[in-house]
């Protein structure tokens, strides 16, 4: 996958599954938005999962960013621009695959409540009667 469709996946899935729930959660009942959440949070969902899968691939083919090799004037320069949180960048880089399928995988348990009842409302799901 290039890294321009990786990058589209990754904000589709993220931002567009948060404002998508948001859309869900507050819509009325039967309107259009609500039709329009339901078909959003699905396929957020769904880049949310290839980019989970992106992780796995990545994690699988070695992705190695060795830090240690990093010239300590360079590291300390990038840790300290953010006043702190550089540091927090550099390792989300170096563990970059592990943070795509954990941190994805976060988001899809969060929102998994609202992706079965968008599911339900379209019909892909069948409610389960009380019977």
């Amino acid at each position: 996958m290039s890294v321009e469709v990786a990058g589209w996946f990754s904000l589709i899935g993220f931002f567009g599954l948060c404002l998508c729930v948001v859309g869900w959660n507050k819509s009325e009942r039967g309107s259009t938005l609500e039709m329009l959440s339901a078909v959003g949070v699905l396929v957020s969902a769904a880049a949310a999962v290839v980019m989970i899968f992106q992780g796995f691939h990545l994690w699988n083919t070695g992705w190695e960013i060795d830090l240690t090799q990093m010239d300590p004037s360079v590291a300390g320069r990038t840790a300290a621009r953010a006043r702190g949180r550089g540091g927090i960048i550099l390792l989300v880089i170096q563990f970059f695959p592990q943070f795509l399928v954990f941190g994805y995988g976060a988001v899809l348990w969060q929102a998994s409540g609202a992706i079965r009842e968008a599911a339900k409302h379209l019909g892909l799901l069948e409610a389960q009667s009380d019977s």
